[in-house]
């Protein structure tokens, strides 16, 4: 439980602080160089490559998630285990680019046929940052990946941004640098595996392979179809919204979806380290920890998710008086997708519990009728409600998908983390949010941000410091408590 709070709370630290970049990067700089048009082009094609490259590990990081614990060894690399995780990422890459190769004209069209091709780089160094990520959370680091991906790549799109607006490059040399610094993380994961001395080619464990083919067959066809329908599930509105809209709308769509997106960051850090602890605990049937953490996680999940979504809503004016008000259509698609998020949260680790369970193949019966959902309720509310149809067709089946896991692992072994304590965080939040838009509602939105964020931070977590709605957080506070009253003294 420690490793998990440490690598949550830390990696979590990397998430907001790469979520201040993209704030800067996404809030105010994108919407001021570049046009609407433009920064829906990057999307789509972010979206293409992310959909492409996770269907490219082939299932691998699903194997690496369940069955990694029987080939760890003190041993050098494994048991071969890394040689065969590459073999298998490059077997994938090359199946996804001849698909795609041969599909892009579906794609392709009179604002994208410069770009298109990107995809290739993308979706090669995106598959080994999926496959090397997976792989090096499992020494119980879940931290490096997200340190790349959230801050050292923003950082670079930061730059290339400042680089275009001062005149020095145009966006078709921005779109080179761009994709560049996505791929960047999956490079830097491979020397730092090569640093730990994780990786290298060896020989692979005939024998201990043979011993789990069977499982890590299953594993793989039922993990290409869970990575392929998760990433399917968070790229899918962004893909409609250009067949049924525009690049433009699904520029404003994106920009707003990224503040939303602040929403869930601590769940990433979260699902990476407990995975490993998860099936390490299902190997050694230490039921007991699981429940544990599913039931910290939910909470505290909550509580953050909450807090984070009510400080969004309150303080709307500022978000747009960064974005500029062209992008004012995507308001109610913030309330909407951070409204999803908060579900993400509250679902804590049912969906890693599922997964590195031995009812793993029902994680892909539920991310089957996620992604069914997600395709029915957007071609039902696009064409109605446009951008906002989008964001609430997310909404709806982010809360079947939750509740269907929820059920599930409720039934099958009889787990639920809830309580009281979630009632208590709803009507703090829907008190505290209402009251901040009552009676602070000055003409300043920078004042707005400033009096209504301290009133919402400081009343928020009083409450829940005093109900003791999370073990964790006045464990925390009162850590802190402790060394200000040392000091004082």
């Amino acid at each position: 439980m420690q490793i998990i709070k440490k690598q949550t709370i830390k990696g979590s630290i990397f998430s907001y602080i790469g979520a201040i970049l993209a704030l800067v990067n996404n809030g105010i700089l994108f919407p001021r160089i570049l046009s609407q048009d433009q920064i829906g082009i990057l999307n789509w094609l972010i979206a293409i490559s992310l959909i492409f490259s996770q269907a490219s590990c082939l299932g691998f990081n699903n194997i690496t998630d369940r069955l990694f614990p029987y080939f760890r060894s003190s041993s050098k690399y494994h048991n071969g285990y890394p040689s065969l995780m590459i073999f298998v990422g490059f077997i994938g890459i090359i199946v996804s680019s001849l698909v795609f190769y041969f599909t892009n004209e579906r794609y392709s069209n009179d604002l994208t046929h410069e770009y298109i091709y990107y995809v290739f780089p993308l979706l090669f160094f995106g598959t080994y940052y999926n496959l090397f990520d997976a792989y090096n959370k499992t020494s119980y680091d879940a931290v490096s990946g997200t340190f790349f991906r959230d801050i050292v790549f923003k950082l670079l799109n930061m730059l290339a941004l400042l680089l275009m607006y001062l005149g020095l490059i145009n966006f078709s040399i921005f779109s080179k640098i761009y994709v560049a610094a996505f791929c960047l993380p999956a490079i830097l994961l491979f020397f730092l595996l090569l640093y730990k001395n994780n990786i290298g080619f060896s020989r692979l464990n005939f024998k201990l392979f043979q011993s789990y083919k069977g499982q890590m067959f299953n594993l793989s066809v039922f993990g290409i179809f869970n990575s392929f329908s998760n990433s399917f599930a968070v790229q899918i509105d962004r893909i409609m919204i250009v067949g049924y809209l525009s690049y433009a709308e699904n520029g404003i769509y994106a920009t707003m979806a990224n503040f939303g997106v602040l929403i869930s960051m601590p769940l990433r850090s979260l699902t990476k380290i407990s995975t490993t602890v998860i099936s390490e605990a299902w190997k050694n049937k230490d039921k007991t920890m699981i429940m544990s953490i599913y039931k910290n996680s939910s909470i505290n999940q909550f509580v953050v998710a909450c807090f984070l979504y009510i400080g969004l809503i309150s303080n709307t004016d500022f978000i747009f008086e960064l974005v500029t008000d062209s992008y004012l259509p995507g308001h109610k698609v913030l309330i909407f997708i951070g409204a999803a998020h908060i579900l993400h949260m509250l679902s804590g680790v049912n969906g890693v519990i599922i997964q590195t369970s031995e009812k793993y193949k029902y994680q892909s019966f539920f991310l089957a009728i996620f992604a069914l959902l997600l395709i029915i309720t957007n071609m039902i509310f696009i064409p109605l409600y446009g951008i906002v149809g989008a964001a609430s067709a997310s909404f709806i089946s982010v809360f079947i998908y939750s509740l269907l896991k929820f059920i599930f692992v409720y039934k099958w072994f009889g787990m639920q983390p809830f309580s009281l304590k979630y009632i208590y965080v709803v009507i703090i939040s829907f008190v505290l949010l209402y009251l901040s838009l009552t009676y602070i509602d000055l003409d300043n939105a920078y004042l707005n941000l400033l009096l209504r964020g301290f009133f919402i931070t400081v009343l928020y977590f009083l409450f829940c410091y005093k109900l003791n709605i999370s073990k964790d957080i006045n464990q925390i506070v009162n850590k802190w408590l402790k060394k200000i009253k040392g000091k004082s003294i």
